[in-house]
């Protein structure tokens, strides 16, 4: 978990809340097939700013890219959507998209990483 101010998890709804999303993003991008699939390790959560405010977001490291290293899924409260970022290995978002919608996010992941998250 990102190491921030108590103060900033109270205004996004306590950290129960930050780890809450963490664990629906983790299941609605396939639970326990993303270790299985695409060897996803090191999920952290925490608090991130985006666009002035701050955010609930998930991110994990996988393998079998040589493009993409993470990926990271921030909770826009506000629109109740996520927005879906991927990273290169330097941590430099490469790929980014906003208003992504949860049934959007194995499609997204698959399309853009040539990896799939089922059989």
């Amino acid at each position: 978990m990102s190491n921030i101010n108590d103060s900033i998890y109270d205004q996004i709804g306590g950290k129960e809340f930050v780890k809450e999303i963490a664990n629906t993003i983790i299941q609605q991008m396939g639970g326990n097939k993303l270790h299985a699939m695409v060897g996803a390790k090191n999920f952290t959560y925490g608090a991130i700013e985006y666009d002035g405010f701050y955010q609930p977001y998930m991110i994990f490291q996988f393998a079998m890219s040589r493009k993409y290293k993470y990926c990271r899924v921030i909770y826009n409260q506000g629109a109740d959507t996520y927005i879906f970022q991927l990273l290169n290995n330097k941590g430099e978002v490469k790929f980014g998209l906003d208003n992504v919608y949860c049934d959007d996010l194995i499609p997204l992941f698959e399309e853009k990483t040539g990896l799939y998250l089922s059989l």
